[in-house]
């Protein structure tokens, strides 16, 4: 798939670019097919299991702004939202995955090649006593967080998640 997002700015009634909204309840398009149709959020977490997100992302050789990838986030400050930070070079970008509760936020950071794919692996991992984030690149574990904290249960059962959006957060 190629999403094209916009620029921010660009898109002012939400109809320009091609991305994907998920309605984060269960059964909400197709309740006859769900294994359950009751409406319950699937993509929040409980407060004690680790979660990854996994994608191949292709970056062409241009120079890129600050774009969303993926977010799931609420207006009350939570979430999590993958992004580029900007570039102005053609050969490389960073990526970041930061995770957001109140006034508790943590990120982490990795460098992406473009003119190729590259496979990332995000993870909130919560198998020590505070929870941390990893970044993979191609299968390599590429960074961690600098700081640990405990997030709990994000408070983002109400939002869709975005995939592609290219939107500013």
């Amino acid at each position: 798939l190629h999403f094209s997002g916009t620029k921010v700015g660009e898109d002012t009634d939400g109809t320009l670019g091609t991305w994907i909204s998920v309605s984060d309840k269960s059964g909400y398009l197709y309740p006859e097919l769900s294994k359950n149709s009751m409406g319950e959020t699937v993509i929040n977490f409980p407060a004690t299991s680790s979660f990854s997100i996994e994608s191949q992302i292709f970056l062409p050789e241009i120079t890129n702004g600050l774009q969303v990838i993926l977010q799931k986030t609420s207006a009350q400050d939570q979430g999590f939202t993958l992004f580029l930070e900007q570039s102005t070079s053609t050969q490389h970008a960073t990526a970041t995955f930061c995770i957001s509760s109140g006034s508790r936020r943590n990120k982490v950071s990795a460098p992406l090649k473009k003119g190729q794919y590259n496979h990332l692996c995000v993870t909130l991992n919560r198998e020590q006593k505070t929870d941390y984030l990893e970044f993979f690149v191609n299968e390599g574990l590429s960074n961690v967080s600098d700081n640990n904290m405990d997030f709990r249960k994000l408070g983002i059962d109400d939002a869709n998640l975005l995939i592609g959006s290219g939107s500013k957060f």
